[in-house]
């Protein structure tokens, strides 16, 4: 992948869109700073850029008759532009609280482009320029799949780690629906996912952490956090995904 054309730098200065052009001559369309990649997309695709990222897409899988999904922190819209297009007969309400992020999604990460091909009424596509722990608190809605990706330069938000966001969270996910986290942890800070992983425990029946081998080395990196109060199936058959042990981190 070559260093790339900027495209557009965001008024904090510090983000930029960045175009280059990958080993196999795709156009690839990158949102990072000097620390760290917000999002990366494919040019007119919707599908993922890394096969790891369809574990976004995992609690849906697992929970069938899932059709209203809540994604707290939708960024460049990497995942709900897939989950619109692969899903014709779902609906998800994405909140984004960066309005920029939302204006540079229509121009440069082709969320214009999902619109026009697969809703054109916008009613299976609801995005909310709001926080995401304001719009949880305020919501009267049921979910099946609440997603949770937020962050600030790769650090997981306080906010949202806490016992009483999660008891909001439950508030409006369905009895057999699945929160799942994506969630940034190294070993400088163990103890706050610890504490995390605790409160989480004391508030729903079943737990798997996923992660992808080569992206989880020494509790480091990416891992996925499937959370449920109904028992499903998770049955793995990729060998580049791997379930972690959650006693490991217990506090």
């Amino acid at each position: 992948m070559n260093n790339g054309k900027v495209l557009y730098t965001l008024s904090n200065k510090k983000n930029k869109v960045i175009e280059c052009t990958d080993l196999l001559g795709q156009k690839i369309r990158i949102l990072k700073n000097e620390n760290s990649i917000y999002s990366i997309s494919i040019v007119n695709s919707n599908e993922f850029y890394y096969s790891y990222l369809e574990l976004y897409d995992f609690p849906v899988r697992l929970n069938k008759k899932c059709k209203n999904f809540l994604m707290l922190g939708a960024g460049c819209f990497t995942y709900p532009k897939y989950y619109i297009s692969k899903y014709k007969d779902k609906k998800m309400d994405a909140i984004e609280i960066d309005k920029e992020i939302i204006d540079v999604s229509y121009k440069y990460f082709d969320l214009d482009k999902l619109y026009n091909d697969y809703d054109t009424n916008k009613k299976r596509l609801k995005i909310f320029n709001e926080d995401a722990y304001t719009y949880v608190n305020n919501c009267n809605k049921k979910y099946d799949v609440i997603f949770q990706d937020l962050f600030i330069n790769n650090e997981p938000i306080k906010k949202f780690l806490s016992l009483n966001f999660i008891k909001k969270i439950k508030k409006i996910l369905k009895n057999d629906g699945i929160y799942s986290i994506n969630y940034i942890i190294n070993d400088n800070k163990l103890d706050k996912f610890k504490k995390f992983l605790n409160f989480l425990e004391n508030n729903f029946k079943y737990i798997t952490i996923i992660s992808v081998k080569n992206f989880f080395k020494d509790t480091k990196g990416n891992i996925f956090i499937i959370c449920s109060n109904h028992k499903y199936d998770i049955n793995i058959n990729d060998d580049s995904i791997i379930t972690i042990d959650k006693n490991i981190f217990k506090i």
